[in-house]
């Protein structure tokens, strides 16, 4: 089997040999990570996001990095991640900074939008592998024009 004979290659065999991808499924309860590794220059991607935003935390991503750095092919091997399950999630909604009160689910609605509403929203995610903090979403809200006196 190809995939039996994937898996028992040493890691010096595997940037030495012509094999374009090497492909891993892993899971565990109701998490599934999916990974393709190929010879390339240490970039990594998980779930289409730089290594480092997915990870924010850097005891997270030295821990995901072990097997790569302990082996020193870290900079040998491209891998694309994709990750999914690992639940319960806690999610806390901000908005220029402060905590928004009962914002606390996966989703945001903001009803009867005003001016007032405009500004940076980001969502903090927590489970029991870490935190992630989303990149800042903004929303400006544009008012139409008023006219303040008559056409003439």
């Amino acid at each position: 089997m190809p995939s039996t004979i994937n898996h028992q290659l040493s890691t010096k065999q595997m940037a030495e040999t012509k094999v374009q991808e090497f492909l891993g499924t892993g899971r565990r309860k109701t998490s599934v990570a999916r990974v393709r590794l190929a010879a390339g220059s240490g970039k990594i991607t998980v779930n289409n996001r730089p290594f480092e935003n997915y990870f924010p935390i850097e005891n997270l991503r030295m821990f995901a990095l072990q097997p790569l750095t302990v082996t020193e092919t870290a900079a040998k091997f491209d891998a694309r991640v994709n990750v999914s399950g690992g639940g319960p999630f806690t999610y806390q909604w901000f908005f220029n900074g402060a905590s928004l009160q009962d914002a606390t689910n996966s989703t945001l609605q903001v009803p009867n939008v005003s001016a007032a509403n405009g500004g940076q929203y980001v969502v903090r995610v927590n489970n029991s592998s870490g935190t992630l903090v989303s990149d800042p979403a903004i929303l400006d809200v544009l008012s139409p024009p008023r006219l303040t006196r008559p056409l003439q």
